[in-house]
């Protein structure tokens, strides 16, 4: 049954799974899942255990070098567990590596390129002022790294003996100018807890206060009262964010402007604020890990933020 030429194409996806595990190559659920549904795929194309020379062709005409990495990874694995000739599928797999980064960077680049400075960011914002609402959500995001979620929120004249989902305690007739702002309900509360925001800025308090929201009211009101759905507040957030950037971009915008300005009180601060990981806010929302990543000046300059913002937490 081993014999290729006796295997079904059913048959080889089979063998192949339970030479992985008799070889202890503990493939999830999931991972399987993914495989069957890839192996399905090329087996309407090729036979995975075919003549090197056919698996070259069938691979050199697909264009894109993610799409093509892809299916020789499983190819390669497969024709490993069969003791089949891959040489050739191994050398053309590592160099799509290099253009695959080469790629990268180049869309990184680009991308780098088609956001607006930090210094435009708030230009733009400051534009907003008078806007309510469009303020509102926009200030949060470019001052405080705020998602969407964490908008939903409901308004309280005075704290709460128990905060028990997004509240902003701001009560526009009261003489402490001050808005507090408790963050219970978003993605990574389960790994950072409860946030909380105090914020003084007069700007944002006085957009506050031309809102009029009475006491125990939602800060996006919706029908009856109804607290919005975290859906609305997406499309809300779409509707108003700068340019369109979003808060995810506007965070990396962020984060370009505390590497380039060293300000690793600031990397915290968004780490805390935004709930999210400081090896996230590297990766995710570091616009120079693409562009630079094997270049020693930045991993040298990343290991020194990573450690200064840490010392400072």
């Amino acid at each position: 049954m081993t014999d290729k030429t006796m295997a079904t194409q059913e048959e080889i996806f089979k063998l192949f799974y339970q030479k992985s595990i008799a070889t202890g190559d503990k493939l999830s659920p999931k991972t399987v899942k993914e495989y069957e549904k890839q192996y399905k795929t090329i087996s309407k194309k090729i036979n995975i255990l075919d003549d090197e020379d056919k698996i070259m062709t069938f691979l050199d005409e697909i264009e894109n070098p993610n799409t093509k990495s892809n299916k020789a990874f499983l190819i390669l694995k497969i024709r490993r567990a069969f003791d089949q000739p891959y040489k050739q599928i191994e050398d053309m797999r590592e160099q799509l590596k290099e253009e695959i980064t080469r790629r990268r960077k180049m869309k990184s680049k680009e991308y780098t390129k088609s956001l607006i400075s930090y210094t435009e960011l708030v230009d733009e914002l400051e534009k907003l002022k008078g806007s309510g609402l469009p303020y509102i959500f926009n200030y949060m995001h470019v001052n405080h790294g705020l998602r969407n979620r964490d908008l939903n929120a409901i308004i309280k004249f005075k704290k709460p003996k128990k905060v028990t989902e997004n509240t902003i305690v701001f009560n526009p007739k009261q003489r402490k100018k001050q808005l507090d702002f408790y963050i219970t309900d978003y993605k990574t509360s389960a790994t950072h807890g409860d946030k909380h925001i105090i914020i003084k800025d007069e700007n944002l308090l006085n957009e506050m206060k031309k809102l009029n929201r009475a006491d125990n009211t939602y800060l996006v009101p919706v029908k009856q009262g109804q607290k919005a759905t975290d859906g609305y507040i997406n499309v809300l957030a779409s509707k108003f964010s700068i340019r369109g950037l979003g808060e995810a971009k506007i965070a990396k915008i962020l984060m370009k402007h505390f590497i380039d300005t060293k300000q690793f009180n600031k990397v915290h601060e968004l780490s805390e604020q935004r709930g999210t990981n400081l090896s996230t806010l590297y990766t995710s929302y570091n616009m120079y890990d693409n562009i630079h990543k094997k270049d020693l000046q930045h991993q040298m300059l990343k290991k020194e933020l990573m450690e200064k913002t840490s010392a400072e937490k």
